[in-house]
């Protein structure tokens, strides 16, 4: 069974990614979104580093992990959103 961090900081989230991390899954809750990342050891490393401001991290990566999650974010509640207008539609015509 593998096993896996869960993670609601963004800036973590980026640097896992721009340090090659794998990115299983994002989850949404009430607005929040979780990042799920497989964990090894070369995770729990660098989560240690980057709380204890030991981390290094090629800028143009980070940059492009940002925008990757941002991307993410968005897209996940777009989907949410398209999810929650066409069941309100659907309640709609049942009611007609």
């Amino acid at each position: 069974m593998m096993k896996t961090y869960s993670s609601k900081d963004f800036y973590l989230s980026s640097f896992l990614i721009a340090n090659d991390c794998n990115l299983i899954e994002n989850i949404v809750d009430n607005g929040v979104t979780s990042f799920v990342f497989e964990l090894n050891d070369e995770v729990k490393k660098l989560i240690g580093n980057y709380y204890s401001l030991k981390s290094r991290v090629e800028p143009m990566a980070y940059g492009q992990a940002i925008r990757t999650l941002k991307s993410v974010i968005h897209a996940s509640k777009s989907n949410a959103k398209s999810y929650t207008q066409n069941e309100r539609y659907t309640e709609c015509t049942a009611v007609l």
